[in-house]
């Protein structure tokens, strides 16, 4: 039975999305729309993507396709740039392979909604096919966690709140706010696999995979 005073909150990109496999294909589905070698375009994705990065925290779709024009011939067809982006099957292959299992277990037992950081459409497009087991309500989709933060923990200040992320300095973030929050670190993921213990914190549970995470919210 679902208790309605249990919320939890997933990150995206490298808990719930493979963001890294994504961008992969993207690059090898972009060459082969435009007529390149993948050997050309993909040098190319990344260092459009890492400028990206440094300028908004996030992948922007739209401002991917102004930069990427830049670099090839005016005659290259960008609407199958934009297609690839934005293809519903890429999407779907991303997910990584427990999410719909557990997602659908934690349904029956709590309320399950989103906290991420990115492009607001872009983001959402990533959930399309697993949309269903989230509520609306509690969907946030921010350009900055840290700025946000405040304001969710107080939205849920009457909930018991599970945060799932592989960004340990949200987490650690998250139970300075407010101490109670139950914050599980999903360690996968290149920045996850780039972080640095954070002295005086260690979050509640450390997993590499969601599958151990039903249990804990279901105590």
């Amino acid at each position: 039975m679902i208790d309605k005073k249990k919320v939890v909150l997933f990150d995206i990109d490298y808990t719930l999305f493979d963001t890294e496999d994504f961008r992969k294909n993207l690059y090898k589905n972009i060459s082969q729309a435009v007529g390149e070698d993948i050997n050309k375009i993909e040098p190319i994705g990344k260092s459009i993507y890492a400028k990206l990065r440094k300028k908004y925290g996030y992948f922007n779709p739209a401002e991917f396709i102004k930069k990427f024009k830049g670099y090839m011939k005016n005659d290259v067809d960008f609407s199958a740039v934009e297609e690839s982006i934005w293809n519903e099957e890429a999407f779907r292959r991303c997910i990584y392979k427990e999410v719909d299992d557990i997602l659908s277990e934690i349904k029956k037992i709590a309320q399950v909604g989103i906290f991420s950081k990115g492009h607001d459409r872009f983001q959402r497009a990533k959930l399309k096919t697993i949309e269903h087991f989230l509520e609306i309500k509690h969907i946030h989709i921010v350009v900055d966690k840290y700025a946000n933060l405040p304001q969710i923990i107080n939205k849920y200040a009457k909930h018991k709140l599970y945060l799932v992320d592989d960004e340990l300095e949200a987490l650690h973030f998250a139970s300075k706010l407010r101490s109670d929050v139950f914050t599980i670190w999903v360690k996968r993921g290149r920045y996850a696999a780039e972080q640095k213990p954070i002295p005086g914190f260690t979050p509640n549970l450390v997993v590499t995979n969601l599958r151990k995470i039903v249990k804990i919210i279901g105590r």
